[in-house]
């Protein structure tokens, strides 16, 4: 196994602004998990921009496959999708989710400027990140990101892109069932979290030949929310399909800690130092 030392810590510098909404007037000092929330989007958002290329430059980590491993196009499924630029192997990370907005249950967190992220209904690009150890230890277990369709996109960063191998046609049992079948029948890669970090990417189940376009499956709660506004309780059959496709995705989570081990490293090496910049103040009120 590959192991990265950190003999090279890469620099981040944010000129970000960070805008809060929330219900309720946040009470000083920042409570911790406000301010690790804050200063998660102010990494989330450098890194997409400039600093994620001097991780792909670094020669003992593969983050510069990441970035080069797909490109955006039409997609005869839906509008746009994500493509294989070359020939990808089962296990390969193929791109990160894009993050311009995070929050829970009682705030979220946006850059100055995009204003979207706001109101009910369905909230397409929105994902719940997965509740690792990591997030666990600092009460984050309920966090979601989401993206803005207004900015730019960078590579590597395109996960969002990714369209889903099927569409459930309605809450009915026989559909949701049908969903998962097809799913696990056409999907070629997951969307999982990557290692113990805040980040979430796709990995490659399948072979993928150069020119074929990426399917993943966003789950039945998607479709259901859109075509409803709401999702019903789920019956037994639903919860035990549910499970099924969670459990191999959980499967392939562990494989890309495992293979990328030393990219999750780095990538962790450099959200601690973000948190603990914020748990001591030091961001500040960073422009």
């Amino acid at each position: 196994m590959r192991m990265y030392d950190g003999s090279k810590p890469i620099v981040i510098r944010s000129g970000v602004k960070i805008a809060v909404r929330s219900s309720q007037t946040p009470p000083p000092p920042k409570p911790p998990k406000s301010a690790r929330m804050e200063a998660l989007l102010r990494l989330c958002l450098t890194l997409q921009s400039t600093s994620f290329m001097g991780l792909a430059a670094e020669p003992a980590l593969r983050f510069s496959a990441i970035v080069s491993a797909t490109r955006a196009g039409q997609s005869e499924l839906h509008g746009r999708g994500l493509f294989a630029a070359d020939n990808i192997s089962p296990g390969s990370v193929v791109a990160f989710y894009a993050v311009h907005a995070l929050g829970d249950s009682a705030r979220r967190f946006e850059s100055e400027g995009d204003g979207e992220f706001g109101g009910s209904g369905h909230k397409p690009y929105r994902v719940a990140l997965p509740a690792s150890p990591g997030n666990v230890a600092w009460g984050a277990d309920d966090l979601w990101i989401d993206v803005a369709q207004t900015r730019d996109e960078h590579d590597g960063w395109r996960a969002h892109v990714v369209n889903d191998a099927a569409t459930c046609a309605s809450a009915a049992d026989a559909d949701i069932l049908e969903y998962y079948a097809r799913s696990m029948r056409t999907s070629n890669c997951r969307l999982v979290s990557f290692g113990d970090t805040p980040f979430v990417c796709y990995v490659a189940t399948a072979p993928i030949a150069a020119g074929t376009e990426l399917l993943g499956g966003y789950g039945h709660e998607h479709w259901v929310a859109k075509q409803t506004g709401d999702v019903p309780p789920y019956t037994q059959a639903v919860t035990e399909a549910e499970a099924a496709w969670r459990e191999v995705s959980r499967s392939w989570r562990k494989r890309v800690m495992d293979d990328y081990a030393a990219e999750v490293a780095a990538l962790a090496a450099i959200v601690a130092q973000s948190y603990a910049q914020a748990d001591s103040g030091e961001l500040g009120e960073q422009a």
